[in-house]
């Protein structure tokens, strides 16, 4: 019969499975291991984060302890809980109470990426806005299944094979005369977070830096970025096929690629590294 250990205070209580109300499971054979709940009878609940509980649950497998630390639930229903998995038998008879940590969810991205730009550039590098991976590292593209970088060095836009990183960035700005900036600067987990509004501050913004910096090419990475730059940014043009576009933005050639990111994957690596070569050999030396 199913026991429950008397416990003297400051001490944990037992509860053995199974509970003595409820239907016994098979009996275990030979070797099976045994399982038993422990909950600490000091749980408490905390005030600092309005209707918050800790609580501690532990699992003893054949003699060995092991713990699920409890995280920290909140009345908002703030990030997702993950319950802790009962052996099979203990689901039939005693399926509630086990919700014991809850994952909260990653920070939005905040920190906008600084723009590498000015007078007498050869080529402007324009992304969509800064994805969350950008944002942390602090430089564009940064996502490891991001396919630019790959592309740009198979590509040979310049005589050297670089490293994805901030001093990449700052390379080929100061030695090649290659910027980089965003049509939004605000960044966001994914390019359909950004808003009319967004489109609009943003296409407006870089308007005003291609008329006042004039590189020789701006290079717009997906369709998207430049479709919503010209029609947010007063723009009668729409985008043409990948390559050079037949318009200028005052004296500023147009160049249109795929977008590189990994969310684009039906286009090949390889078709990127053709259309990154085009423009290689648009670059004035």
């Amino acid at each position: 019969m199913a026991s429950a250990t008397a416990s003297q205070p400051g001490q944990q209580k037992v509860r053995h499975w199974p509970p003595t109300n409820a239907r016994r499971p098979p009996a275990p054979s030979a070797g099976r291991p045994q399982w038993k709940q422990t909950e600490s009878s000091s749980a408490s609940r905390s005030a600092t984060s309005g209707n918050a509980a800790l609580r501690s649950c532990s699992f003893s497998f054949m003699g060995e302890a092991k713990v699920y630390r409890c995280g920290r639930f909140d009345g908002d229903q703030i990030g997702r809980t993950v319950s802790a998995i009962l052996p099979p038998a203990a689901q039939r008879v005693h399926n509630a109470r086990l919700s014991c940590f809850t994952v909260m969810p990653r920070p939005l991205p905040t920190r906008p990426l600084p723009d590498y730009i000015r007078k007498n550039l050869r080529l402007l590098s324009i992304g969509i806005n800064p994805g969350r991976m950008s944002s942390e590292l602090g430089f564009a593209f940064a996502h490891p299944r991001n396919r630019f970088w790959p592309a740009f060095n198979a590509a040979g836009l310049v005589p050297e094979t670089l490293t994805p990183s901030v001093a990449a960035v700052e390379r080929l700005f100061h030695h090649y005369g290659i910027g980089f900036t965003d049509v939004v600067s605000r960044p966001t987990p994914q390019a359909s977070d950004l808003t009319a509004a967004d489109w609009r501050d943003g296409a407006s913004k870089l308007r005003a830096k291609l008329e006042r910096y004039q590189p020789g090419i701006a290079w717009f990475h997906g369709r998207l970025a430049l479709h919503n730059f010209l029609r947010y940014g007063g723009f009668a043009m729409k985008p043409e096929n990948w390559g050079l576009q037949s318009f200028r933005i005052g004296a500023t050639r147009v160049f249109l690629s795929p977008s590189p990111s990994p969310a684009n994957a039906a286009v090949r690596l390889e078709t990127l590294i053709d259309n990154y070569r085009a423009l290689r050999d648009l670059l004035e030396p």
